[in-house]
């Protein structure tokens, strides 16, 4: 998750660098790319003790992901279609491989509070 994190924060830093190619820039991709790699250790032993984890995780991948379009300059609409769907894919498989067999326990655990909407008054 740390190296998560620091791809988020790279690719954010990156949004204030001049050039296109500078550190953040290409510092954001390689540290996701080591969080995958880390990740597919985790994944195979996903339980009731990291599952909330692993959902954090992953939610964050997906954003990050979502947040980084492709790195052509001025990609093309279907070009950012692809890359939109591809984060849908993403989700469902974030769904299928964590929600559908631990919603029990997530739900009641610790991240019970960030599940619940607000109820309008």
């Amino acid at each position: 998750m740390m190296h998560q994190i620091l791809a988020i924060a790279a690719s954010h830093m990156a949004q204030f660098q001049f050039e296109p190619q500078g550190h953040c820039y290409t510092k954001a991709p390689e540290l996701q790319s080591h969080a995958i790699h880390e990740f597919q250790h985790v994944r195979e032993n996903i339980g009731d003790g990291n599952c909330g984890k692993t959902m954090i995780f992953a939610s964050l991948l997906t954003l990050r992901m979502l947040a980084d379009p492709p790195r052509r300059p001025g990609p093309k609409f279907n070009e950012y279609l692809d890359h939109f769907l591809g984060c849908l894919n993403l989700m469902r498989g974030v769904n299928n491989m964590l929600l559908s067999n631990r919603w029990s326990y997530i739900s009641e655990s610790e991240f019970k509070p960030l599940l619940e909407a607000p109820q309008p008054e």
